[in-house]
């Protein structure tokens, strides 16, 4: 049996969704108005309803985002009245994080385990496969080999990123917010609901983009005011085949923060690699949605923002961080000469307002000016603080390319057969059949005055690039009595009537928790298995779980607590990797330093190869 081969795009609101699903997307996510871990991307149900309605034309399915950690029984309430609500207008299956969740009484609608639940283990995922979950997906820390592993001791369809922005700690394990949260409030004594400002409920402040000094237990500076927790794109689009062929099916670009050209840019570019990839072989599988997208403009990885890329650990370890030197962009030339915020640039390249670029210049830092005004050869930028003469300018925002993409015409079309006969004296029958070998008929009567032959009726029937069907192949006599303003007519009827056709027909899969007592692969819950209620309290205990902690998030009293935890590792990075033993190490203990003054300890656990920030 084919398995299905899903890209699935991230959806800002349903207009984006509805530009994912034209720009060739077999699936959205799209976060609800709470517990959806981007609060500036919070949907109404109606508003999810108007992108499910478009998507489920093409049988593109939409998953929503109900991931966030719940802390309360009125947030369960919430939490379960709003899955009632989406079943009933369609959504596809709910991407959840907390096992609070499956202690409710839900209807038969799949449950995803989000990046969130950290499933590193195939014993992991087979117990989530027992308790009811239909989907997992993986997290980005995976080596193909362990993705290799999981596919073949596992029963489950797998999910994994393939390109994005990057928690640089395991999703859902970063509490550098709520640390944060915790302090201002303890310092100004107020009693806040501090949870629901941490990273885990959508309030995420990218400190791991921040600069800070590392030191070693002397206070010794090891570096100096960098960004040592920063790391590029993750970017696994030409890894598709051996990822599917690992035991992944669902392909997930990240971005629902982000902008429609990167949205329209990146689907497009993931749509084309899937197809080539169907197209090596057609044994891999088939493509879970229908139709076929158009897009009138040129995908490319360089045309919107990014900060480089990285296939991070998929075969295996190297170096990641994306430093105050890092190259990254596209090389347009070098600045000639600089008076306050005027430069003079010697380029081949066409310059914009509203391009961005990182200035590289051996031995300092890096800045990133944009340019704001253009006269003739004066280039302005916004910054008159920054001495960049001589610097190399890499673009990193193409102010036309963006432009271009955001203003391109998309569209979707499923390929139809139509046919007429003859069916009396009287009249005809108009039968057209989709690509999913769905087929509906109508009749119309004949007209003997009138006469179209194949070519009219085609451009009648395909005159609309908006609209959702083409006419690939046709089998009519000769001429046909029915003149242009009936045929019209017809049109719109008969493929009113495919499309309830096809919304008949179309693949819908069931859910089901399962309340059984299968146990948890673990005796232990940890801090960073982000249990903040009794429902998940409950849960655990059912299957086995003896001793649990509870989550960070949990707590006012973090001293010494794990508020970061992840593969990356500074260490590995600077070069003093214990299994490589590249360098004389500093003296440990190490700490990281902030802006503030405020510093945080690390630790390192070699034998697990992680890292972990200490509050």
């Amino acid at each position: 049996m084919l398995r299905k081969f899903e890209v699935l795009a991230p959806a800002k609101n349903s207009d984006y969704g509805i530009q994912a699903v034209k720009c060739g997307a077999d699936a959205v996510y799209i976060a609800c108005d709470k517990f959806g871990l981007r609060n500036r991307c919070s949907n109404s149900v109606e508003n999810i309803k108007k992108l499910i309605d478009f998507a489920h034309r093409y049988w593109v399915k939409v998953y929503v985002t109900l991931n966030s950690t719940i802390y309360t029984e009125k947030d369960f309430k919430y939490i379960k009245e709003t899955i009632n609500e989406l079943y009933k207008i369609g959504a596809d299956a709910i991407i959840i994080s907390d096992m609070g969740i499956l202690t409710l009484d839900l209807p038969p609608i799949p449950l995803f385990a989000s990046v969130n639940t950290k499933c590193l283990t195939a014993d992991k995922i087979n117990f989530l496969a027992k308790v009811g979950i239909k989907r997992v997906i993986l997290p980005r820390e995976l080596s193909l080999k362990e993705i290799q592993y999981i596919g073949k001791n596992t029963n489950i369809p797998l999910e994994a990123f393939i390109h994005g922005t990057m928690c640089v700690a395991y999703s859902g394990n970063c509490y550098f917010k709520y640390a944060q949260m915790i302090k201002n409030t303890l310092a100004k004594k107020e009693l806040l609901n501090y949870q629901y400002f941490s990273s885990n409920n959508g309030a995420c402040v990218t400190n791991c983009t921040n600069y800070y000094n590392l030191l070693d237990a002397d206070g010794k500076y090891i570096v100096k005011n960098d960004t040592l927790l920063h790391i590029p794109y993750l970017n696994l689009l030409d890894k598709l085949e051996p990822l599917f062929k690992a035991g992944v099916t669902s392909f997930k670009i990240e971005g629902r923060q982000r902008e429609l050209s990167y949205l329209k840019n990146i689907v497009a570019l993931a749509n084309r690699k899937a197809n080539e990839v169907l197209k090596k072989n057609k044994n891999y599988g088939k493509r879970l949605s229908s139709g076929t997208s158009v897009v009138e403009f040129e995908p490319n990885l360089n045309k919107v923002f990014n900060r480089g890329f990285t296939e991070y650990f998929f075969n295996g370890r190297k170096p990641e961080n994306v430093n105050s030197k890092s190259k990254y962009g596209t090389y347009i030339g070098t600045v000639k000469s600089q008076k306050d915020n005027v430069l003079s640039i010697k380029t081949k390249s066409k310059l914009a307002v509203g391009d961005r670029f990182l200035c590289v210049k051996e031995n300092t830092r890096n800045e990133i000016v944009n340019i704001i005004n253009i006269e003739g050869n004066k280039y302005f930028i916004d910054r008159k603080d920054v001495k960049i003469k001589d610097c190399k300018l890499y673009r990193i925002v193409n102010a036309k390319a963006i432009t271009e993409i955001e203003n391109a015409f998309t569209y979707r079309y499923i390929s139809t057969k139509l046919t007429i006969t003859e069916q009396n004296k009287t009249t005809y029958k108009l039968s057209v059949t989709d690509e999913d070998n769905i087929t509906t008929f109508i009749t119309c009567k004949k007209d003997l005055k009138s006469k179209i032959s194949k070519e009219p009726l085609l451009k009648i029937f395909n005159n609309d690039k908006e609209y959702e069907f083409q006419i690939v192949a046709v089998k009519i006599p000769k001429h046909i009595n029915i003149n242009e303003e009936d045929l019209s007519k017809t049109k719109e009827q008969l493929y009113l009537k495919l499309r309830a056709t096809r919304e008949k027909f179309r693949p819908k899969e069931k859910g089901k928790i399962k309340d059984n007592h299968a146990p948890f692969p673990r005796k232990d819950i940890t801090s960073l298995d982000n249990v903040v209620n009794a429902r998940a309290v409950k849960f655990y205990k059912q299957h086995g779980v003896k001793n649990i902690e509870y989550s960070v998030e949990h707590n006012t009293d973090i001293k010494d607590k794990k508020i970061w935890n992840g593969r990356y590792c500074i260490r590995y990075e600077q070069g003093y990797c214990s299994k490589k033993n590249r360098k004389d190490t500093p003296k440990m203990p190490w700490y990281l330093e902030d802006k503030f003054g405020n510093k945080y300890k690390l630790q390192f656990d070699c034998s697990k190869c992680e890292m972990s920030i200490l509050g």
